[in-house]
């Protein structure tokens, strides 16, 4: 606690550098001159190597100096020499990145359930890709119900009754349709 209220009495102090670099090595020492040395480094290691990782990539990619081929050579030279930690999550936020983007590519395609399921398994383990077939499963499951729900509705709201009983139509038919977990998503 009293670490966290000495970073927020800093705050208008950090926020007035615009050097990251100074940014992060005041809060590091916030952190050792409270919790101590061995405390800040085993409650921020990861924190802090991913910050001074995201800055040294981000002064490479703004240095004016550098040539385009300078700036590859220097981020990749970042890379390899980050800890393993931090290549662990940089390569399963990538695998993440790379499972959304033929999702999306999958449902632009309209691509069966077979297809996506053998793709899926050479980027993921087949575990994980039975749980996306699961889940796709479950969305279109979700999908057919709400457009039978939306296309009843329609007819409700078209057949010229008051408020009151236009309410309830509908409530019953959202009882009808849906879990009441998923009662609060059909009526937004």
């Amino acid at each position: 606690l009293e670490y966290l209220d000495t970073l927020q009495r800093a705050s208008e102090l950090l926020q007035a550098t615009d050097n990251l670099r100074a940014r992060l090595q005041h809060v590091s020492q916030l952190r050792t001159s409270v919790l101590g040395e061995d405390l800040a480094r085993d409650l921020f290691a990861y924190d802090d190597a991913y910050d001074n990782l995201r800055v040294a990539q981000w002064e490479v990619r703004n240095d004016p100096n550098l040539s385009g081929d300078e700036k590859r050579q220097a981020l990749q030279e970042l890379k390899s020499t980050q800890p393993a930690a931090l290549t662990a999550r940089e390569q399963q936020n990538e695998k993440l990145i790379a499972v959304r983007t033929l999702s999306r590519q999958f449902d632009a395609q309209n691509i069966d359930a077979e297809a996506r399921f053998a793709a899926r398994s050479e980027l993921l383990d087949a575990a994980a890709a039975e749980r996306l077939r699961t889940l796709d499963e479950s969305r279109a499951q979700w999908q057919q119900r709400y457009e039978a729900y939306r296309s009843e509705r329609a007819a409700i709201d078209n057949a010229g009754l008051d408020d009151v009983d236009r309410g309830s139509a509908t409530e019953q038919l959202r009882l009808r349709h849906f879990s009441a977990q998923e009662i609060q998503r059909a009526a937004a």
